[in-house]
């Protein structure tokens, strides 16, 4: 792993973007991209680019154990909040929007690109349907 950047964090008109690079060989990424073919939008002397939009193609591309993000930061924005209380209080869940990954064929450096957003708020165990829809036991769309 090289580096890992975030734009911003989850606001109410904010849709932070995530940047991920890393060196990977022209082997390992064409093994990992291999069922990923229908999702490739150009393949140039240059760079190869895919573009993922589905959030279950989202998760199986990186692995992850559940469908949303949480928690994640938000700057608390479109909250109001009882006198005393703190934004850190406020328990954000995300999903991706999108996911880009860049493999640029020169410099061997696969860039992979999440824009996410916020789809609620509230812990674990105050929103049951949420956390279960999270970790793919209920269906339907965040």
């Amino acid at each position: 792993l090289t580096s890992i950047q975030q734009t911003a964090v989850h606001g109410l008109r904010k849709v932070p973007k995530t940047t991920i690079k890393s060196e990977i060989t022209r082997a390992v990424i064409a093994a990992m991209m291999q069922t990923y073919e229908n999702q490739q939008v150009s393949d140039s002397k240059r760079m190869t680019k895919w573009n993922f939009e589905s959030i279950q193609q989202i998760v199986k591309l990186l692995k992850l154990p559940e469908r949303l993000i949480h928690p994640v930061k938000h700057d608390g924005s479109g909250h109001i909040l009882p006198r005393g209380s703190s934004v850190s209080n406020v328990y954000h869940w995300a999903k991706f929007q999108e996911v880009q990954v860049r493999y640029d064929k020169r410099d061997g450096m696969v860039t992979i690109m999440a824009k996410t957003v916020v789809v609620g708020c509230g812990r674990p165990e105050n929103v049951p349907e949420r956390a279960r829809y999270s970790r793919g036991e209920a269906t339907g769309d965040e």
